[in-house]
């Protein structure tokens, strides 16, 4: 006998939204994930309605959504639903009734799953592995095959395996025999760790702005700490712009090149104000920073505020500490 196979495409909509327009949907017979899928979905059918859209128009664009509904179930593993769908005049409002019954759902049947390359034996995924999400006689959920090789992919990259690859992926399902075969072969690639750490000349001690990184040459790499490392410079304050890159065209065997290119702010700025109220009638305001007193980072904020009624100053010179990105005193 023949074997009929499909292998099947399947998109996840896990919103829950309605569209803003003349047709709005009551939905019964299905809930969680795949209600919300049916939902999206529904919208997205119906989206180039407007809100003065004919009778007619509403009419054909419902029409259409019963498939919407069933290809939404899919994901879910429901592929014989039966939708009673009905369009229902409330007033001036038109509302789109869905009666689901779902059905039988499919499970997994078969699994064949296998992690190859440097990081097979890697404790963090073989730890994932001893609890795969996937199993034989699960449900068949589409999105959640879909969130595991997501969770694949990010855990091999924190742990140094920037290069992973999916060798072979795909769900077969046969309705005939309401079977579904899944095939999920990881390769993780080489480890790759840090290499030096490169800032280009600024007016700062470079011993300063070590402070600010918390990788070290010989670590794993993990791209989250670079971007980690990109967001401590940047709310330092002390830069106009700044590039923080990973150098792999000069990587040294799995060792990867930190550059960091760092352009200062301007060494001092001002703000002047000048305003007028009943109360306090004229006044102005003069707001100073000398933003680099030395090249270890300390800077110095005044603000003078002066009235016909009252005169204020305010100084705070500010010196970071051994931990800038969380810590500095203030004088």
């Amino acid at each position: 006998m023949k074997k009929h196979w499909a292998i099947l495409t399947l998109l996840l909509f896990s919103s829950s939204t309605f569209a803003e327009g003349p047709l709005s949907f009551h939905i019964y017979g299905v809930s969680g994930k795949a209600k919300n899928n049916v939902e999206k979905r529904l919208t997205l059918a119906t989206r180039d309605l407007k809100k003065d859209a004919t009778t007619e128009q509403i009419q054909a664009s419902f029409n259409k959504t019963p498939d919407s509904v069933k290809k939404a179930l899919q994901p879910y593993g429901y592929f014989k639903p039966i939708v009673d769908a009905q369009l229902i005049r409330v007033g001036f409002d038109w509302v789109g009734e869905y009666h689901i019954k779902l059905g039988p759902r499919l499970s997994i049947t078969h699994l064949d799953f296998k992690v190859t390359g440097a990081g097979k034996n890697n404790p963090i995924l073989k730890q994932y592995i001893e609890h795969f999400p996937l199993a034989v006689g699960q449900p068949l959920s589409i999105p959640k095959y879909n969130k595991v090789k997501q969770t694949l992919f990010q855990l091999a990259a924190e742990q140094g395996y920037i290069q992973p690859q999916l060798t072979k992926h795909e769900v077969k399902i046969n309705l005939l025999n309401k079977t579904v075969d899944i095939t999920l072969h990881f390769d993780t690639g080489e480890q790759y760790l840090y290499g030096p750490i490169h800032f280009n000349k600024t007016p700062f001690d470079p011993k300063f702005l070590q402070r600010f990184v918390h990788i070290k040459p010989g670590q794993i790499y993990n791209p989250s700490q670079v971007t980690q490392l990109e967001n401590n410079l940047n709310d330092s304050q002390f830069f106009q712009s700044l590039r923080v890159e990973p150098d792999f065209k000069n990587a040294k065997g799995k060792e990867v090149p930190i550059d960091i290119q760092l352009a200062p702010k301007k060494s001092q700025a001002y703000t002047i104000g000048v305003g007028y109220s009943t109360d306090i009638k004229l006044r102005g305001v003069l707001a100073w920073e000398w933003r680099r007193i030395t090249s270890t980072g300390h800077h110095l904020q005044a603000f003078i505020q002066g009235s016909e009624k009252d005169s204020r100053l305010q100084a705070d010179y500010i010196i970071p500490s051994s931990k800038p990105v969380t810590d500095d005193y203030d004088l």
